[in-house]
């Protein structure tokens, strides 16, 4: 486990560039499941789907993007501007250094004296990067208008903890990935929908696209259990949202969530409300699609901020509980 998420943490995989972690994925899932199907769509979710011996479907989804900054424009001195892509805070960021898409390097700066930022102090128009330009001109030359880029931040392992740039941001795939491995193993009652899906750090933008695609009259699917970090106490377990200050979920698939985790006896603790990615809000679209859902949710500190700090067991919880959801509560 915490070589699949060290692996996506230092692939930059900003929303709608995430090509490069789902072929990470892709490739890994070939490396175990030889009956599964993979497939991706023109918005860049990538489907595994593992065949059961039954009817119906239950869909398991993470998103594989990750929150970062994007470049506006570059101003008369050379500093490049930049707007927010998720959740990412630019003051926990502020005189870190940064790494773009394309290679080139900075340092992410205030404008004024801390100070003087007042409300301000998360506003991405308080800050800019320095690339060691000294007009517009050569700036946009460097790093065009687009150009995504996020904090240096090297991976540690501290203790039981994994701590750097996305580790919350990759943790969802990467319980799913296991989740895929366990279930690869099972012979399943349901066929099995693992979706990592694109665009979620910006509200889960490419999610309806995937469940619309994958269901149909013929291919019922009774729930859809979405994996996504969020800022609960490690000790009190993996989080079942009932809702979130972004979501309201279905109850009757969180409480599946929580007997699943019952059943793997894992450390699970249902919760309404409290901090959570943007993509939490994929439980939502595929309420809209006509899925009940629910979220399950990887305690992680720090969340949008270069230093996200999660604990692989809990991804291995998660995992287990996803891979147990899948099957039929009566079982």
């Amino acid at each position: 486990m915490k070589k699949i998420l060290t692996d996506l943490m230092e692939i930059m995989s900003p929303p709608g560039g995430e090509s490069k972690a789902a072929c990470y994925l892709a490739d890994a899932v070939r490396g175990f499941a030889n009956d599964a199907d993979i497939s991706s769509d023109a918005v860049g979710n990538l489907v595994v789907t593992i065949p059961g011996k039954g009817d119906g479907s239950v869909i398991l989804c993470a998103s594989v993007d990750e929150s970062v900054f994007a470049v506006n424009d570059a101003d008369d001195k050379g500093l490049l501007r930049f707007a927010s892509l998720g959740g990412l805070s630019p003051s926990a960021a502020a005189y870190s250094e940064v790494e773009f898409e394309n290679g080139v390097k900075g340092t992410l700066v205030p404008l004024s004296a801390d100070g003087e930022r007042g409300e301000k102090a998360d506003d991405p128009l308080s800050y800019a990067v320095d690339i060691g330009a000294v007009t517009k001109e050569e700036a946009s030359a460097s790093v065009p208008a687009g150009c995504a880029f996020r904090p240096v931040s090297r991976i540690t392992e501290n203790g039981d903890f994994i701590t750097g740039a996305s580790a919350g941001a990759k943790a969802g795939a990467a319980a799913l990935l296991h989740a895929a491995k366990i279930l690869s193993e099972k012979i399943t009652d349901k066929t099995v929908h693992i979706v990592f899906t694109s665009q979620g750090k910006v509200g889960a933008r490419s999610v309806l696209a995937a469940a619309r695609r994958l269901v149909t009259a013929e291919d019922p699917c009774e729930a859809a259990l979405c994996v996504c970090a969020t800022d609960s106490d490690p000790k009190d377990g993996i989080a079942v949202l009932s809702a979130s200050e972004r979501q309201i979920c279905d109850c009757s698939v969180a409480r599946r969530a929580l007997n699943a985790a019952q059943d793997a006896k894992i450390k699970a603790t249902l919760k309404a409300g409290g901090k959570a990615t943007p993509d939490v809000t994929a439980a939502g679209k595929f309420i809209s699609a006509g899925i009940p859902a629910a979220v399950l949710g990887i305690p992680v500190r720090y969340l949008g901020t270069p230093r996200e700090t999660v604990a692989p067991h809990t991804l291995e919880d998660a995992a287990a509980v996803a891979a147990r959801f899948t099957f039929s509560e009566n079982e």
